[in-house]
Order: C-alpha cells, then sequence, then structure tokens
C-alpha cells in the first residue's frame, strides 16, 4: 500500500508493471480512504495460453478494502 514505495522500485528497474502510476494512484487513493487491505485474487502470465515461458506478460487481480 505505498504508492512512493511502487514509483521508486519501478523507476529503479527493481520491479515492472506497465500501469505503475495508475497503481500508485490507486493506492493513494485507498489510503486516503482507509481502505489499507489488500488480497491477490489471482495471477497469471501469457506463457499459460502461448506455451512460450521464455517471454510472459504477467496479469494479477488484486482486491482492495
Amino acid at each position: 500500500m505505498n504508492a512512493r514505495k511502487l514509483i521508486d522500485m519501478a523507476s529503479h528497474g527493481e520491479v515492472e508493471a506497465c500501469g505503475a502510476g495508475p497503481i500508485a494512484t490507486m493506492l493513494i487513493l485507498a489510503v486516503k480512504m482507509n481502505k489499507v487491505n489488500a488480497k491477490e485474487l489471482i495471477y497469471t502470465h501469457s506463457g499459460y495460453t502461448s506455451n512460450d515461458y521464455d517471454r510472459v506478460v504477467g496479469y494479477t487481480s488484486i482486491v482492495v478494502w
């Protein structure tokens, strides 16, 4: 739930997320609204459909309350 840490890590290449900015915005708003619980519902990646496990794009679904 730390937007600043996410942006810092993304800018230094420690994590990758094509939506780091929107994710950080959601985190800021969630904290302002006192919604500080989060749970990953599912994580998957494109290798499961393409059978190319060397280069994958990850997808996740996370609920915040």
